[in-house]
Protein backbone atom coordinates (compact mmCIF):
# COMPACT_ATOMS: atom_id res chain seq x y z
CA UNK A 1 0.00 0.00 0.00
CA UNK A 2 2.86 2.40 0.87
CA UNK A 3 4.59 1.58 -2.41
CA UNK A 4 1.38 2.33 -4.30
CA UNK A 5 0.98 5.70 -2.57
CA UNK A 6 4.62 6.56 -3.28
CA UNK A 7 4.20 5.78 -6.97
CA UNK A 8 1.06 7.90 -7.11
CA UNK A 9 2.84 10.86 -5.53
CA UNK A 10 5.71 10.58 -8.05
CA UNK A 11 3.18 10.40 -10.88
CA UNK A 12 1.49 13.59 -9.64
CA UNK A 13 4.83 15.39 -9.33
CA UNK A 14 5.84 14.39 -12.88
CA UNK A 15 2.48 15.58 -14.21
CA UNK A 16 2.76 18.90 -12.37
CA UNK A 17 6.36 19.42 -13.52
CA UNK A 18 5.39 18.62 -17.13
CA UNK A 19 2.54 21.13 -17.04
CA UNK A 20 4.77 23.83 -15.54
CA UNK A 21 7.49 23.18 -18.14
CA UNK A 22 5.06 23.39 -21.06
CA UNK A 23 3.58 26.62 -19.71
CA UNK A 24 7.08 28.08 -19.33
CA UNK A 25 8.01 27.11 -22.91
CA UNK A 26 4.82 28.64 -24.28
CA UNK A 27 5.41 31.82 -22.35
CA UNK A 28 8.99 32.13 -23.61
CA UNK A 29 8.59 30.69 -27.10
CA UNK A 30 10.52 32.12 -30.03
CA UNK A 31 10.08 30.28 -33.31
CA UNK A 32 8.05 27.22 -32.32
CA UNK A 33 6.11 25.92 -35.37
CA UNK A 34 2.34 26.38 -35.28
CA UNK A 35 1.70 22.64 -35.04
CA UNK A 36 4.17 22.35 -32.20
CA UNK A 37 2.45 25.10 -30.27
CA UNK A 38 -0.96 23.48 -30.80
CA UNK A 39 0.38 20.15 -29.56
CA UNK A 40 1.87 21.65 -26.39
CA UNK A 41 -1.38 23.50 -25.69
CA UNK A 42 -3.36 20.26 -25.98
CA UNK A 43 -0.94 18.46 -23.66
CA UNK A 44 -1.10 21.29 -21.11
CA UNK A 45 -4.91 21.26 -21.12
CA UNK A 46 -5.07 17.46 -20.88
CA UNK A 47 -2.68 17.44 -17.92
CA UNK A 48 -4.72 20.18 -16.27
CA UNK A 49 -7.89 18.13 -16.67
CA UNK A 50 -6.33 14.92 -15.34
CA UNK A 51 -4.87 16.71 -12.34
CA UNK A 52 -7.88 18.93 -11.61
CA UNK A 53 -8.74 17.28 -8.29
CA UNK A 54 -5.22 16.15 -7.42
CA UNK A 55 -3.70 19.55 -6.72
CA UNK A 56 -5.30 23.00 -6.41
CA UNK A 57 -2.46 24.49 -8.46
CA UNK A 58 -4.10 23.06 -11.59
CA UNK A 59 -7.16 25.20 -10.94
CA UNK A 60 -4.98 28.32 -11.08
CA UNK A 61 -4.15 27.86 -14.75
CA UNK A 62 -6.80 30.33 -15.90
CA UNK A 63 -5.44 32.99 -13.56
CA UNK A 64 -1.92 32.30 -14.84
CA UNK A 65 -3.13 32.61 -18.45
CA UNK A 66 -4.65 35.99 -17.65
CA UNK A 67 -1.08 37.28 -17.36
CA UNK A 68 -0.55 36.22 -20.98
CA UNK A 69 -3.45 38.46 -22.03
CA UNK A 70 -1.82 41.46 -20.36
CA UNK A 71 1.57 40.84 -22.00
CA UNK A 72 2.59 41.08 -25.68
CA UNK A 73 0.21 40.46 -28.56
CA UNK A 74 1.82 37.07 -29.31
CA UNK A 75 1.48 36.04 -25.67
CA UNK A 76 -2.16 37.15 -25.67
CA UNK A 77 -2.85 34.98 -28.73
CA UNK A 78 -1.23 31.98 -27.00
CA UNK A 79 -3.29 32.68 -23.89
CA UNK A 80 -6.55 32.77 -25.83
CA UNK A 81 -5.66 29.53 -27.60
CA UNK A 82 -5.02 27.85 -24.25
CA UNK A 83 -8.33 29.09 -22.83
CA UNK A 84 -10.22 27.90 -25.89
CA UNK A 85 -8.58 24.46 -25.84
CA UNK A 86 -9.11 24.15 -22.08
CA UNK A 87 -12.87 24.75 -22.42
CA UNK A 88 -13.08 22.17 -25.22
CA UNK A 89 -11.03 19.67 -23.21
CA UNK A 90 -13.16 20.05 -20.09
CA UNK A 91 -16.34 19.61 -22.12
CA UNK A 92 -15.52 16.11 -23.39
CA UNK A 93 -15.18 12.63 -21.92
CA UNK A 94 -11.76 11.05 -22.35
CA UNK A 95 -11.32 7.44 -23.53
CA UNK A 96 -11.49 5.17 -20.49
CA UNK A 97 -13.01 7.91 -18.33
CA UNK A 98 -16.40 7.31 -16.77
CA UNK A 99 -19.15 9.85 -17.58
CA UNK A 100 -19.54 10.52 -13.86
CA UNK A 101 -15.88 11.43 -13.42
CA UNK A 102 -15.90 13.58 -16.55
CA UNK A 103 -19.03 15.40 -15.41
CA UNK A 104 -17.61 16.00 -11.95
CA UNK A 105 -14.57 17.73 -13.48
CA UNK A 106 -16.72 19.69 -15.93
CA UNK A 107 -19.02 20.98 -13.18
CA UNK A 108 -16.09 22.08 -11.04
CA UNK A 109 -14.49 23.81 -14.02
CA UNK A 110 -17.79 25.50 -14.92
CA UNK A 111 -18.26 26.83 -11.39
CA UNK A 112 -14.69 28.05 -10.91
CA UNK A 113 -13.40 29.15 -14.32
CA UNK A 114 -15.91 29.27 -17.17
CA UNK A 115 -17.44 32.67 -16.48
CA UNK A 116 -13.99 34.18 -16.00
CA UNK A 117 -12.91 32.84 -19.42
CA UNK A 118 -16.00 34.35 -21.02
CA UNK A 119 -15.21 37.71 -19.43
CA UNK A 120 -11.61 37.51 -20.66
CA UNK A 121 -12.71 36.83 -24.25
CA UNK A 122 -15.23 39.69 -24.23
CA UNK A 123 -12.65 42.00 -22.66
CA UNK A 124 -10.19 41.17 -25.44
CA UNK A 125 -12.85 41.82 -28.08
CA UNK A 126 -13.56 45.18 -26.47
CA UNK A 127 -9.86 46.09 -26.48
CA UNK A 128 -9.63 45.16 -30.16
CA UNK A 129 -12.73 47.21 -30.92
CA UNK A 130 -11.29 50.22 -29.10
CA UNK A 131 -7.85 49.84 -30.78
CA UNK A 132 -6.14 49.22 -27.45
CA UNK A 133 -4.22 46.18 -28.71
CA UNK A 134 -0.79 46.79 -30.21
CA UNK A 135 -1.27 44.81 -33.43
CA UNK A 136 1.82 44.85 -35.64
CA UNK A 137 0.84 42.81 -38.70
CA UNK A 138 -2.09 41.19 -40.51
CA UNK A 139 -1.45 37.73 -39.08
CA UNK A 140 -1.65 39.05 -35.53
CA UNK A 141 -4.81 40.97 -36.40
CA UNK A 142 -6.39 37.79 -37.74
CA UNK A 143 -5.28 35.53 -34.87
CA UNK A 144 -6.28 37.81 -32.00
CA UNK A 145 -9.79 38.19 -33.45
CA UNK A 146 -10.14 34.52 -34.31
CA UNK A 147 -9.12 33.12 -30.94
CA UNK A 148 -11.03 35.74 -28.93
CA UNK A 149 -14.21 34.75 -30.78
CA UNK A 150 -13.38 31.04 -30.59
CA UNK A 151 -12.92 31.19 -26.81
CA UNK A 152 -16.24 32.99 -26.31
CA UNK A 153 -18.03 30.53 -28.60
CA UNK A 154 -16.54 27.49 -26.84
CA UNK A 155 -17.80 28.86 -23.52
CA UNK A 156 -21.37 29.27 -24.79
CA UNK A 157 -21.23 25.78 -26.37
CA UNK A 158 -20.32 24.26 -23.00
CA UNK A 159 -22.59 21.49 -21.71
CA UNK A 160 -23.81 23.44 -18.69
CA UNK A 161 -26.28 20.87 -17.32
CA UNK A 162 -24.78 17.58 -18.48
CA UNK A 163 -27.30 16.72 -21.18
CA UNK A 164 -24.56 15.88 -23.71
CA UNK A 165 -26.66 16.97 -26.71
CA UNK A 166 -26.08 15.54 -30.17
CA UNK A 167 -24.00 18.12 -32.04
CA UNK A 168 -24.37 16.42 -35.42
CA UNK A 169 -27.39 18.55 -36.33
CA UNK A 170 -25.40 21.74 -35.81
CA UNK A 171 -28.39 23.50 -34.27
CA UNK A 172 -28.33 25.49 -31.05
CA UNK A 173 -30.78 24.55 -28.32
CA UNK A 174 -31.46 26.57 -25.21
CA UNK A 175 -28.19 27.77 -23.67
CA UNK A 176 -28.43 26.94 -19.96
CA UNK A 177 -26.07 29.55 -18.56
CA UNK A 178 -25.97 29.79 -14.73
CA UNK A 179 -27.84 32.52 -12.88
CA UNK A 180 -24.50 34.02 -11.83
CA UNK A 181 -24.05 35.10 -15.47
CA UNK A 182 -27.11 37.34 -15.27
CA UNK A 183 -25.15 40.54 -14.84
CA UNK A 184 -23.18 40.27 -18.08
CA UNK A 185 -26.25 39.22 -20.09
CA UNK A 186 -28.36 42.10 -18.80
CA UNK A 187 -25.56 44.58 -19.42
CA UNK A 188 -26.47 46.61 -22.55
CA UNK A 189 -22.77 46.84 -23.45
CA UNK A 190 -22.54 43.09 -24.15
CA UNK A 191 -24.85 43.01 -27.17
CA UNK A 192 -23.66 46.42 -28.31
CA UNK A 193 -20.06 45.20 -28.36
CA UNK A 194 -20.90 42.22 -30.57
CA UNK A 195 -23.06 44.16 -33.02
CA UNK A 196 -20.37 46.84 -33.35
CA UNK A 197 -17.68 44.20 -33.75
CA UNK A 198 -19.72 42.59 -36.52
CA UNK A 199 -20.15 45.94 -38.25
CA UNK A 200 -16.43 46.79 -38.26
CA UNK A 201 -14.98 43.41 -39.23
CA UNK A 202 -15.06 41.16 -42.27
CA UNK A 203 -15.56 37.44 -42.75
CA UNK A 204 -14.72 35.08 -41.17
CA UNK A 205 -14.66 37.15 -37.98
CA UNK A 206 -17.99 38.88 -38.63
CA UNK A 207 -19.67 35.50 -39.24
CA UNK A 208 -18.30 34.13 -35.97
CA UNK A 209 -19.58 37.23 -34.22
CA UNK A 210 -23.07 36.54 -35.58
CA UNK A 211 -22.74 32.96 -34.36
CA UNK A 212 -22.03 34.29 -30.87
CA UNK A 213 -25.21 36.35 -31.12
CA UNK A 214 -27.11 33.17 -32.07
CA UNK A 215 -25.98 31.61 -28.78
CA UNK A 216 -26.81 34.70 -26.76
CA UNK A 217 -30.27 34.84 -28.35
CA UNK A 218 -30.72 31.26 -27.10
CA UNK A 219 -30.10 31.84 -23.39
CA UNK A 220 -32.78 30.45 -21.10
CA UNK A 221 -35.66 32.64 -20.04
CA UNK A 222 -35.12 32.19 -16.30
CA UNK A 223 -31.61 33.66 -16.34
CA UNK A 224 -33.11 37.16 -16.44
CA UNK A 225 -34.09 38.67 -13.10
CA UNK A 226 -37.57 39.64 -14.35
CA UNK A 227 -39.66 40.03 -17.49
CA UNK A 228 -38.66 43.68 -17.84
CA UNK A 229 -34.98 42.74 -18.11
CA UNK A 230 -35.80 40.04 -20.64
CA UNK A 231 -37.83 42.49 -22.70
CA UNK A 232 -34.97 45.00 -22.58
CA UNK A 233 -32.61 42.28 -23.83
CA UNK A 234 -35.01 41.49 -26.69
CA UNK A 235 -35.30 45.19 -27.59
CA UNK A 236 -31.52 45.52 -27.81
CA UNK A 237 -31.28 42.33 -29.86
CA UNK A 238 -33.96 43.46 -32.32
CA UNK A 239 -32.40 46.90 -32.58
CA UNK A 240 -29.14 45.37 -33.76
CA UNK A 241 -30.98 43.04 -36.14
CA UNK A 242 -32.98 45.93 -37.61
CA UNK A 243 -29.81 47.92 -38.27
CA UNK A 244 -28.33 44.98 -40.17
CA UNK A 245 -31.55 44.57 -42.17
CA UNK A 246 -31.93 48.27 -42.85
CA UNK A 247 -28.41 48.78 -44.20
CA UNK A 248 -27.69 45.19 -45.37
CA UNK A 249 -24.50 45.33 -43.33
CA UNK A 250 -22.17 42.51 -44.32
CA UNK A 251 -24.93 40.43 -45.89
CA UNK A 252 -23.09 40.22 -49.20
CA UNK A 253 -20.81 37.68 -47.52
CA UNK A 254 -22.19 34.11 -47.75
CA UNK A 255 -21.17 33.09 -44.23
CA UNK A 256 -22.56 36.31 -42.76
CA UNK A 257 -25.80 35.77 -44.64
CA UNK A 258 -26.10 32.20 -43.40
CA UNK A 259 -25.41 33.04 -39.77
CA UNK A 260 -27.77 36.00 -39.91
CA UNK A 261 -30.59 33.73 -41.11
CA UNK A 262 -29.81 31.43 -38.18
CA UNK A 263 -30.01 34.40 -35.85
CA UNK A 264 -33.42 35.42 -37.22
CA UNK A 265 -34.72 31.90 -36.76
CA UNK A 266 -33.37 31.70 -33.22
CA UNK A 267 -35.03 34.98 -32.20
CA UNK A 268 -38.46 33.59 -33.07
CA UNK A 269 -37.68 30.18 -31.59
CA UNK A 270 -36.75 31.65 -28.22
CA UNK A 271 -39.39 34.40 -28.08
CA UNK A 272 -43.13 34.24 -28.59
CA UNK A 273 -44.74 36.31 -31.33
CA UNK A 274 -46.65 38.27 -28.69
CA UNK A 275 -43.30 39.31 -27.19
CA UNK A 276 -42.02 40.41 -30.58
CA UNK A 277 -45.22 42.35 -31.29
CA UNK A 278 -44.95 44.23 -28.00
CA UNK A 279 -41.26 45.04 -28.49
CA UNK A 280 -39.97 48.44 -29.59
CA UNK A 281 -40.02 48.97 -33.36
CA UNK A 282 -41.88 45.75 -34.18
CA UNK A 283 -43.69 47.15 -37.23
CA UNK A 284 -40.42 48.32 -38.72
CA UNK A 285 -38.84 44.95 -37.92
CA UNK A 286 -41.55 42.86 -39.61
CA UNK A 287 -41.44 45.12 -42.68
CA UNK A 288 -37.66 44.81 -42.98
CA UNK A 289 -37.84 41.07 -42.34
CA UNK A 290 -40.43 40.66 -45.09
CA UNK A 291 -38.32 42.58 -47.61
CA UNK A 292 -35.19 40.65 -46.66
CA UNK A 293 -37.02 37.32 -47.04
CA UNK A 294 -38.35 38.21 -50.50
CA UNK A 295 -34.92 39.32 -51.70
CA UNK A 296 -33.41 36.13 -50.32
CA UNK A 297 -35.89 33.97 -52.23
CA UNK A 298 -35.13 35.93 -55.39
CA UNK A 299 -31.39 35.25 -54.94
CA UNK A 300 -32.01 31.50 -54.73
CA UNK A 301 -28.51 30.56 -55.89
CA UNK A 302 -26.95 32.67 -53.17
CA UNK A 303 -29.34 31.84 -50.33
CA UNK A 304 -30.10 28.19 -51.06
CA UNK A 305 -28.44 26.74 -47.95
CA UNK A 306 -30.18 29.27 -45.70
CA UNK A 307 -33.69 29.17 -47.17
CA UNK A 308 -34.98 26.60 -44.67
CA UNK A 309 -34.19 28.94 -41.76
CA UNK A 310 -36.41 31.62 -43.30
CA UNK A 311 -39.16 29.12 -44.06
CA UNK A 312 -39.11 27.83 -40.49
CA UNK A 313 -39.12 31.40 -39.20
CA UNK A 314 -42.25 32.38 -41.11
CA UNK A 315 -43.90 29.05 -40.32
CA UNK A 316 -43.49 29.74 -36.60
CA UNK A 317 -44.70 33.31 -37.04
CA UNK A 318 -47.84 32.26 -38.91
CA UNK A 319 -48.55 29.40 -36.49
CA UNK A 320 -48.40 31.82 -33.56
CA UNK A 321 -50.73 34.48 -34.99
CA UNK A 322 -53.93 32.99 -33.46
CA UNK A 323 -52.42 33.42 -30.00
CA UNK A 324 -51.56 37.11 -30.36
CA UNK A 325 -54.20 39.12 -28.55
CA UNK A 326 -55.22 42.62 -29.54
CA UNK A 327 -53.80 44.04 -26.32
CA UNK A 328 -50.28 43.01 -27.38
CA UNK A 329 -50.17 45.83 -29.93
CA UNK A 330 -52.56 48.51 -31.08
CA UNK A 331 -51.52 47.78 -34.69
CA UNK A 332 -51.71 43.98 -34.48
CA UNK A 333 -49.04 41.62 -35.79
CA UNK A 334 -49.45 42.69 -39.45
CA UNK A 335 -48.28 39.28 -40.66
CA UNK A 336 -51.02 38.63 -43.23
CA UNK A 337 -50.03 41.79 -45.13
CA UNK A 338 -46.61 40.34 -45.99
CA UNK A 339 -47.43 36.68 -46.63
CA UNK A 340 -48.71 36.90 -50.26
CA UNK A 341 -45.55 38.64 -51.47
CA UNK A 342 -43.33 36.19 -49.58
CA UNK A 343 -45.15 33.17 -51.03
CA UNK A 344 -44.96 34.65 -54.53
CA UNK A 345 -41.19 35.20 -54.33
CA UNK A 346 -40.64 31.73 -52.88
CA UNK A 347 -42.61 29.94 -55.61
CA UNK A 348 -40.96 31.98 -58.39
CA UNK A 349 -37.52 31.32 -56.90
CA UNK A 350 -38.17 27.55 -56.75
CA UNK A 351 -39.40 27.48 -60.34
CA UNK A 352 -36.31 29.34 -61.53
CA UNK A 353 -34.15 26.93 -59.56
CA UNK A 354 -35.85 23.96 -61.30
CA UNK A 355 -35.37 25.64 -64.67
CA UNK A 356 -31.67 26.20 -64.08
CA UNK A 357 -31.22 22.66 -62.78
CA UNK A 358 -32.93 21.29 -65.90
CA UNK A 359 -30.74 23.38 -68.19
CA UNK A 360 -27.66 22.27 -66.33
CA UNK A 361 -28.68 18.64 -66.76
Amino acid sequence: FSLSRSREKKKRRRRANTGTTIQHVLNNRRDIPHDGTAGMIRILCRITKLGWFEDDSYKKLVLDIQKFLQHTIDAAIIGLRILNELVIEMNQTLPGQTPTAARKTAVSFKDECLFHIFQCSLSMLRQIQENKVNIQNEQQAHDIRKFSLDAAKSVLMFDFIGTNPDESCGEVGTVQVPLSWRRILQDPLTLRLLFEFYEKNQEPHSAKCLELLVYLASVRRSVFSNETERKNFLNRLLEGVRDILRFSRGLNGPDNFHQFCRLLGKVKMNYQLSELVSSDGYMNFIELLSNFTKKSFEMYKYSNRSTHYLLQLWDRIVSATPYVKSKDSSQGHSVEKHLPGIMDKYVVGRLLHIRDAHRGG
